[in-house]
Order: C-alpha cells, then sequence, then structure tokens
C-alpha cells in the first residue's frame, strides 16, 4: 500500500512507522494530513456482501490488528 500511495501525484507527504505495536502510515493526501492503519483478517477472501457487524469475522485476528481496530 506503501508504493501504490507513494507514486500518487495526490501524495504530498508520506512516512511509514512499521515497526510499533501498531504499525501505520502518516500521510498528507490531496491536502489531507491523515494516519493509515491497517488490520489484517484471518479470511482468505473478503466476499462483498460481508457482515462488518459480524463479530465471527474477528477470529484469528493478530494482537497489531486487533490494536488498530480498537483505535478511534
Amino acid at each position: 500500500m506503501y508504493e501504490i500511495l507513494k507514486h500518487n501525484p495526490l501524495t504530498t507527504e508520506i512516512v511509514p512507522v512499521p515497526y510499533t505495536q501498531v504499525p501505520v502510515i502518516k500521510i498528507c493526501f490531496d491536502g489531507i494530513d491523515f494516519d493509515l492503519l491497517y488490520a489484517r483478517l484471518g479470511n482468505k477472501f473478503i466476499e462483498r456482501s460481508i457482515d462488518l457487524h459480524d463479530e465471527n469475522i474477528l477470529k484469528n485476528v493478530d494482537n497489531a490488528s486487533i490494536y488498530s481496530l480498537n483505535g478511534v
């Protein structure tokens, strides 16, 4: 994701912070500053019809993803 965003002309600043409890990419994209957090689900495929309210999709999620999902 970092490489894709880095080469986008709308990205003016980008700093990866990979070795933290919650890996993050700090970015300024199209004039908007924000932090991009990552969470990995345990599924091999994500269906378009996935129910994000179903807590079962959080089974087998790693600790870094849990911390990312608990953020604001």
